[in-house]
């Protein structure tokens, strides 16, 4: 391109030297000069502007024509958005502005401003002249949006009807038939939904006092026109500026847009007015929103996704501006919600639906019959001709099954043009899923192949990072063991670094590597090991606070184990059997002495299956919907897995003997942070439980029973009871596991309240479980973590607990982190608490932790100078396991460790020693147990066994019949009862919560249903 040539146009058609532009453009058309007829000055003189723009505003006639006439747009925007109209008619040139119109110039085109031409303009004539062709324009547009919706051409109304300045979408023909009344009366069910959703009126009528479902061909149509109960006027686009607030950037202004259910917001108007630099947008389905009375500038909206976004009206704006916006909002989420909500089926619907397929056989089956009975009715009328028959009475007799005959006949007809119009009605369903199946195919290939590349990219940056220090603290996991999962499989070593001012520098003998028998000099690395009942550190050094110096005057600080003090022999003991063998000796549980220590056949490898390859057909679905392959399941119901909450009931028990409310609170946090323990590198999906499946187990050698029932299937809520045999707690919840799906990962966000009750202190504990997230759905090994806040509150003395569960973050460092504080009514720190929730908790003093933590925040600064951190964003592969150990602080309690899973755990799901037993089941049980316990589910028991085949048929099979009994409690308006949990409120929080009911240790188990 040649900047010279441009540069030379820009600058005659300035001057308007037509000679010098005729000629310029001759040597364009030849070729012999390459430049652009449409290039904008870069100059300070003509910045942003077209030849044709300064042509127009110096009023050079000559230059416009030649302009036009060589192929310039005529409806170019220079950087205001203004088109040479806008230009030609601010002026005052009105032969230039007939010149523009009689080459097609758009007079609807807003600038960004705002203005159109004729609103620019300060002379009369010229704005009566433009008026007059908008109006010529505008009825054109009409007339064309007419014949759109009568000949069905959807994608040139959507045009029409998305156009800047659109036509009247109630506008009407010489008949007074709206567009709508024209979709209606040729049966274009598509053009008419576009036209109800961008604000046509059902309610208007034509001359002939017609409303436009009058004229509705076929029961679609009018179900289309009866079921779009929106508000009946024009749905009118909203706009102005707004002051939004972000987490980052805080409050900032915007120019919002409102129009068709969404709104947008850009930097500036002019933005706006072309949809150009969008930067966001929100759906206003099921949006609410709500205001503060202390402020009447400010309001929230709070969209279906549960986000909140903050907007400020202008303080020089009008009182009467929030509520003009608020009443906007309120329109177009109502309008949202309503078209998001109408291509929605219920799971009854889906059921009733029949497809052309069974359509066809039963009339095809008609049609037998249809002519099994014409042929009776022949052989009929001729037997009757052959017969003796009264002569007086076989005119009258013959003529009637003549009647009989001709009606069966087109009945046969009837039913053949019926099958013949279904049968086009499915060819024209099959080709629409046809290509949506194509879409999805192609939108899914793409995520795929991107979050390919995104895990290929992370790979290769995790490659090229610099090699870390041997002196820091990201490496001193290695000298432990040499393989990564060594200390997850035989039990983690807490230790103390010797690179921070925290600890003191000792000699320590050579401990034995775990992985190899070998020892290692822990002096040589830097670190020693922290035996399991004590923990000895060092002294502070050059502190300024207070505190910190009262701890720099102590000789040494131990850290005692919280566990090993408090909790009884006989449970210690237990645990300790439990670790080896699953507890040998000879208490009973559900009639079992021994329990198991395996499964009867290990787990089926993965490796040959993607949870993408399912996932990727069910975008857009609820995922509690979606039917997974059995192959991804563990042999554990829902039900089960929420037992094993209970596998550390010990920090119960030893809570209830605790005389000190804050020491009670420590062992109750220890155990809500162990209850989610077990979910590590379980990736294993536990199967869904059936409406009305129950579970039980009695573990008398833990001191505890428990009770739950699946109370509803959607939302997929279970309930659970359990009491400890002595009658020292009270352990009860529901959970509905509410499931996101996230393109690279699946969240699963508990939805409950846990509550626990200490009797013997008459104190309730009630808190929500984190939420947990599987990575690496698409590509890469899958990983877990658990995030979020999770608040005890001790709803007795006002104390409160709040435990941080911390992400992942870059690279790392926070992985599987917990921290946080017990804290009085008043809000003073009592007790901090830290850990990890794979490995163990401890707590120690709130101004020793704060101490620590400034200068862990100050070490971790000093080595972002010293090394090159990458800024990309947070990645959802798995961290490598640089620090699997806890840094124990000084002065630490111990509070619980999790106990070091069976040798064989890799191969059998990832289970517990706790969780290998839930299923296990004999003779002398299952004369016990009622019939809906989901031991005896037959597709558990068969992937148990590794008959996966079966397992998969027995999951179909169960589906099926659960489907089947619904639809027949449908049919006969029956609800469902559920038979040991009720509904209401949780006695301390307040929230709906599912309560025990009492009675299932009766052992009275009549009228169960029968699920399996």
């Amino acid at each position: 391109m040649s900047t010279d040539a441009e540069q030379q146009l820009l600058h005659h058609a300035r001057n308007g030297n037509a000679e010098e532009v005729r000629q310029l453009l001759e040597t364009m058309e030849r070729n012999e000069v390459i430049a652009d007829i449409n290039c904008k000055g870069r100059s300070k003189s003509n910045l942003g502007w077209t030849p044709l723009h300064l042509a127009c505003y110096f009023g050079h006639r000559q230059v416009v024509q030649d302009l036009l006439k060589a192929g310039a747009e005529v409806n170019v925007l220079n950087d205001m958005g203004d088109t040479p109209l806008h230009r030609a008619a601010f002026t005052g040139r009105k032969e230039l502005v007939m010149l523009l119109l009689e080459h097609n110039a758009d007079t609807t085109v807003v600038n960004g401003n705002g203005q159109t031409a004729k609103e620019v303009t300060h002379d009369k004539e010229i704005r009566n002249m433009l008026e007059a062709v908008e109006r010529t324009q505008q009825r054109k547009l009409e007339e064309l949006l007419l014949a759109a919706a009568r000949e069905g051409r959807t994608a040139e109304l959507t045009a029409l009807l998305n156009r800047p300045n659109p036509p009247d979408v109630n506008c009407s023909d010489q008949l007074g038939n709206t567009p709508l009344h024209c979709a209606a009366y040729r049966a274009h069910k598509q053009c008419a939904l576009k036209l109800l959703k961008s604000g046509a009126d059902p309610n208007l009528k034509n001359k002939n006092d017609q409303k436009p479902l009058d004229l509705a061909q076929g029961a679609e149509m009018k179900h289309v026109l009866v079921g779009n109960k929106i508000v009946h006027k024009a749905l009118k686009r909203y706009e102005g500026p707004l002051w939004k607030s972000s987490r980052f950037f805080g409050w900032r202004l915007f120019w919002v847009v409102l129009e068709h259910g969404v709104l947008s917001w850009y930097r500036k108007q002019p933005d706006a007015v072309h949809n150009t630099y969008r930067q966001g947008c929100k759906h206003l389905t099921q949006a609410v929103c709500t205001v503060k009375s202390t402020d009447s500038c400010l309001f929230f909206i709070k969209c279906f996704d549960d986000t909140v976004h903050s907007f400020r009206v202008p303080k020089n704006s009008l009182q009467q501006t929030r509520e003009d916006w608020l009443e906007a909002i309120e329109e177009h989420s109502a309008y949202s919600t309503h078209y998001c909500s109408q291509d929605q089926v219920t799971d009854d619907e889906e059921d009733d639906a029949v497809s052309a397929v069974d359509l066809k056989e039963s009339l095809e089956k008609a049609q037998i019959c249809q002519q099994r009975l014409d042929k009776e009715i022949s052989n009929f009328l001729k037997m009757i001709k052959e017969g003796d028959m009264a002569q007086e009475m076989l005119p009258s007799f013959l003529q009637k099954v003549e009647v009989v005959a001709e009606a069966s006949r087109e009945t046969c007809v009837a039913l053949s043009d019926c099958l013949h119009l279904f049968t086009k009605q499915e060819g024209v369903r099959n080709f629409k899923l046809e290509q949506e199946q194509e879409k999805n195919k192609i939108l899914s290939e793409a995520l795929a192949t991107l979050a390919t590349e995104h895990h290929e990219l992370e790979q290769s940056l995790v490659k090229g990072s610099p090699p870390l220090s041997i002196f820091s603290e990201d490496e001193f996991y290695d000298a432990l063991s040499e393989h990564p999962g060594d200390a997850e499989r035989k039990g983690r070593t807490c230790v103390c670094l010797n690179t921070t001012p925290y600890c003191m520098k000792r000699s320590c003998p050579a401990i034995p590597n775990q992985a190899d028998g070998s020892t290692l000099n822990t002096q040589a690395v830097g670190f020693s090991e922290i035996p399991e009942e004590e923990v000895t550190a060092g002294l502070f050094e050059g502190q300024n606070s207070e505190s910190e110096g009262s701890l720099s005057r102590l000789e040494a600080v131990t850290a005692h184990s919280f566990d090993e003090e408090a909790e009884p022999p006989s449970s210690r003991q237990h645990r300790m059997s439990e670790g080896k063998d699953c507890g040998g000796g000879d208490a009973l549980s559900n009639g079992i002495k021994k329990h198991r220590t395996s499964l009867p056949s290990p787990m089926f490898s993965r490796n040959d299956f993607s949870i993408w390859s399912i996932l990727r057909k069910c975008i857009g679905m609820e995922l509690s919907k979606i039917t997974m392959p059995v192959i991804f399941n563990e042999p554990l119901s829902f039900l089960q897995r929420l037992t094993e909450y209970m596998e550390h009931t010990y920090l119960i028990h030893k809570a209830s003997s605790l005389a000190d409310p804050v020491e009670r609170m420590q062992c109750v946090a220890a155990f809500a942070v162990s209850a989610v323990a077990s979910q590590w590198e379980r990736t294993g999906k536990p199967f869904n439980p059936l409406l009305g499946e129950t579970y039980e187990l009695v573990r008398d050698d833990l001191g505890f029973r428990l009770i739950s029932e699946q109370v509803s299937h959607h939302p997929p809520i279970s309930a659970f009871h359990a009491e400890g045999l002595n009658n020292d707690f009270i352990f009860h919840g529901s959970i509905y596991p509410k499931l996101k799906f996230w393109g690279k990962s699946v969240e699963a966000e508990p939805k409950g309240t846990i509550t626990l009750e200490l009797l013997e202190h008459n104190e309730a504990y009630t808190w929500t479980n984190p939420t947990c997230c599987v990575h690496n759905i698409i590509v890469g090994k899958l990983w877990i973590e658990q995030y979020g806040n999770v608040e005890i509150t001790n709803h007795k003395t006002g104390d409160k607990c709040v435990l941080n569960f911390k992400p992942c973050g870059l690279f790392g460092k926070e992985l599987h982190k917990v921290e946080g504080y017990i804290q009085d009514k008043s809000k003073k720190k009592l007790r901090a608490l830290y850990g990890k929730w794979t490995e163990c908790l401890y707590s120690v003093d709130p101004a020793t932790f704060d101490a620590y933590k400034k200068n862990d925040k100050k070490n971790t600064e000093e080595k972002k100078n010293s090394k090159q951190m990458s800024a990309s964003e947070e990645s959802d592969e798995m961290p490598m396991p640089d620090s699997e150990s806890v840094f124990v602080i000084p002065g630490s309690v111990l509070l619980w460790r999790i106990a070091p899973r069976p040798p064989n755990s890799a191969q059998m799901y990832n289970f517990t020693s706790f969780a290998m037993v839930l299923n296990e089941v004999d003779k002398e049980m299952e004369s016990v147990i009622p019939k809906t316990d989901c031991r005896l589910r037959p597709d558990i028991r068969a992937m148990e066994n590794g008959e996966i085949d079966q397992a998969s048929e027995e999951k179909k099979r169960l589906e099926e019949k659960q489907r089947a009994a619904r639809k027949n409690r449908s049919k006969s308006e029956e609800d469902w009862k559920t038979r040991w949990f009720h509904q209401g409120p949780n006695p301390y929080s307040g929230a709906q919560d599912w309560l025990y009911s009492g009675s299932y240790w009766d052992r009275n188990y009549f009228n169960l249903p029968d699920i399996y």
